[in-house]
């Protein structure tokens, strides 16, 4: 039997405890070619901090890893009775794996953020933005412009049209764009598309 990638659901904010047990598990396994590896899909991420680039990792599945694997019931059994995991997704007995295709993509996103990481907050044209600094605190706006190569948007508003667009960088913080943009219902749509994606899973 080939292996195939499956996605395992775990306790969020221990993906990396986890895949640390389950390695360490597999090492004890009577056949430890029966596994191919545990990843946490993550992806380097930019962002300024105090005027200074920090580069960081982000998990963009957060709660789940991956295990390349050959199921059977031996390798289910390490798998889904290592602490903090709470399954498989897809079927609990019998789960569906990803596609090769969902799974290179899911590679291709880790190994292209190594090369080249993104930013941390992504803003699109007609989102909804505040001020929360500077001689526009307060005001609202859309953004008209991004440019995710330069780390910068160009916003414009009722207030901000009086004078003239305004372009900024992007800052640290939640939702923010320095030196003083901000949009609150980013982690909101980020959510959103995760939820997404688990239930594309569990439809298979």
């Amino acid at each position: 039997m080939a292996l195939r990638w499956y996605v395992v659901h775990v306790y969020s904010g221990f993906e990396n405890k986890v895949k640390a047990a389950l390695e360490e598990r597999i090492t004890g396994f009577p056949h430890p070619e029966k596994f191919g590896g545990v990843v946490v899909p993550t992806e380097e991420v930019v962002e300024l901090v105090k005027g200074k680039r920090k580069t960081s990792s982000r998990k963009f599945y957060p709660g789940y890893i991956l295990v390349r694997m050959e199921l059977d019931d031996e390798t289910w059994h390490i798998v889904n009775n290592t602490a903090k995991v709470t399954g498989f997704l897809g079927g609990r007995q019998k789960p569906t794996p990803l596609s090769e295709a969902e799974a290179e993509q899911i590679i291709h996103r880790m190994e292209a953020g190594k090369r080249q990481p993104q930013p941390k907050y992504f803003f699109e044209i007609g989102d909804d933005i505040r001020v929360i600094d500077g001689p526009f605190n307060n005001f609202n706006g859309t953004v008209d412009d991004v440019n995710p190569e330069k780390g910068k948007i160009k916003g414009s508003g009722e207030h901000l049209r009086a004078c003239h667009p305004r372009g900024a960088g992007f800052r640290s913080g939640p939702e923010a764009l320095g030196p003083a943009i901000r949009r609150p219902t980013r982690a909101a749509a980020r959510s959103t598309a995760i939820r997404r994606k688990r239930d594309s899973w569990l439809k298979k």
